[in-house]
């Protein structure tokens, strides 16, 4: 054969075995190119169900087919009471404890298979604590564990809140249904009170001059006055407040109502003193129902303080903390002997009252009004004095 011929092949050969070489390394790159894409998207997939598992507003419990606990989520650690490190690689019955044989089925025997979604149940937090949950047993199968779950997937919902909602639900309903027997009732009651009144009335005009039985009427007025009185704070508690709201410069409207007081404060020889807030300051709400709770604080403050020495103090500051709406306090401040700890959290319940001849629903009133304004009222006790706070947002007029 030509040597030519011959050194010809034998290059063609060489540069095949190159070519081959090379598109194999390009096969094996390629092919290693295609493992690291997938083993960053299993990354990345694995790191979106890391943050979706620590992030849920739901408690999640990873536990092997042996029942050991391998992770759990934070909502698990803040449901009962544990730190992860002080869980992790227990058994999932010291964690899981309740005297529910579903859930005690799935705690104590690995063998079940079957999944449960939203079971309603009880269990216990680390404190002893009982609580109503919802759990889900979501069985994960696998290779390595013929025939059962390689792992559990368990999810806890808290029902707590839940629960409080509809406790508190129910019990304004109830409530509501207790204010519109009362308003029924004390309007019926105040009919005959009224009969009677205006009877007495009459009587007390035939006779003139025997002080005895004028005395037994003036008894019987009073008691009619008080029932009438009664009546009408049952009806003002159990009455929704239907209020036209609108803006109510502040300093004008507080003047107004101290003025009215001012002669009887000044017939007991007491001090009634106006401390005005900032120029124009405003309010949104209905003038009749606030005044109503400000006539309310200061009958009270006149009636706890020491005539000739006593003071009440009226005042409005405007308050603005960080990027919170602004907001009025009206303050009534008193140098009274105070209000009691222990009472401070009682005197805005309906029936409570430190007066024997109160109805106790003042405050309970008051507190209603101000709520419906999207307010608060408060109350603060010193040595020597208190301080009651009417809170409301303040009304801000838009510059045109």
């Amino acid at each position: 054969m030509n040597p030519l011929i011959e050194d010809h092949e034998k290059w063609i050969i060489g540069v095949e075995r190159i070519v081959s070489i090379i598109n194999s390394s390009l096969s094996k790159i390629q092919n290693q190119l295609m493992q690291n894409r997938m083993i960053q998207e299993n990354q990345y997939h694995v790191q979106i169900g890391k943050e979706l598992i620590k992030n849920i507003n739901l408690g999640v419990i990873i536990n092997s087919h042996d029942q050991v606990i391998l992770h759990v989520n934070p909502e698990i650690e803040r449901i009962f009471g544990f730190k992860d490190w002080e869980i992790n690689n227990k058994s999932i019955d010291q964690l899981i404890i309740s005297d529910d044989q579903v859930v005690n089925n799935f705690v104590i025997h690995p063998s079940v298979k079957e999944a449960v979604n939203q079971y309603k149940t009880h269990l216990f937090r680390r404190t002893g604590e009982l609580f109503p949950a919802e759990i889900s047993f979501i069985p994960v199968m696998g290779k390595s564990v013929q025939n059962f779950p390689e792992l559990w997937i368990i999810l806890i919902s808290d029902k707590s809140e839940d629960e409080r909602i509809k406790d508190q639900k129910e019990q304004l309903e109830r409530q509501a249904l207790l204010g519109s027997m009362i308003k029924e009732f004390a309007h019926d009651v105040r009919v005959p009170v009224s009969s009677i009144s205006t009877g007495i009335q009459a009587l007390e005009l035939l006779i003139k001059h025997d002080d005895s039985i004028n005395k037994i009427i003036d008894a019987v007025k009073n008691d009619c006055m008080r029932i009438d009185q009664l009546m009408e704070s049952v009806l003002s508690y159990s009455r929704f407040l239907l209020a036209k709201l609108k803006p109510i410069v502040v300093n004008d409207w507080m003047n107004r109502i101290i003025e009215r007081w001012r002669m009887k404060f000044e017939k007991v020889g007491a001090e009634i003193r106006f401390i005005p807030g900032e120029e124009n300051l405003q309010v949104l709400g209905d003038s009749r129902s606030l005044e109503q709770v400000l006539n309310n604080l200061i009958s009270n403050a006149l009636s706890v303080i020491t005539p000739r020495k006593g003071m009440v103090a009226i005042s409005a500051q405007l308050i603005q903390e960080g990027n919170n709406p602004p907001f009025v306090d009206v303050l009534v401040t008193d140098n009274g002997p105070g209000i009691p700890e222990e009472m401070l959290e009682k005197i805005f319940e309906p029936d409570f009252s430190t007066n024997e001849h109160g109805t106790g629903l003042g405050l309970a009133i008051s507190r209603k009004i101000i709520t419906a304004h999207h307010g608060e009222i408060f109350a603060k006790s010193f040595p020597g004095g208190s301080i009651f706070t009417i809170r409301l947002p303040a009304f801000i007029r838009e510059s045109i």
